[in-house]
């Protein structure tokens, strides 16, 4: 594992398909999204430029302000709640697994033996 990763050839190619793949998949999608937002289009015909206008009628929505706000509870409160409940259960997974005469832990520390030489 140290010989390959010592070498920046193998570095690159492993890493280059994930880097295209994030640029197709997510970057091109939101450069075509931001670009799009300065238009005016019905679906049928051209888009026309209008420039920040519908940036301004977003901002003097106040349907807007209610979904930012709700947004922002709604990201809070899964903060708040799901990372530590997620905390927990790994943490009492993890002490399961590793944990003296558990039939999982022979098999994890083979594993992580195999791929840490």
């Amino acid at each position: 594992m140290k010989k390959y990763l010592g070498n920046k050839r193998v570095i690159i190619f492993l890493i280059a398909p994930a880097m295209i793949l994030i640029s197709v998949m997510v970057l091109y999608p939101m450069l075509v999204l931001v670009v799009h937002s300065f238009t005016e289009w019905d679906g049928l015909n051209p888009a026309t430029f209008n420039g920040i206008s519908n940036y301004i009628k977003l901002f003097k929505d106040p349907i807007f302000y209610t979904g930012l706000k709700n947004g922002l509870i709604f990201a809070g409160l899964q903060a708040l709640i799901q990372i530590p409940l997620a905390d927990f259960h790994i943490s009492h997974e993890f002490n399961f697994i590793w944990r003296k005469g558990s039939i999982y832990a022979d098999r994890y520390r083979e594993i992580f033996r195999r791929f840490l030489e």
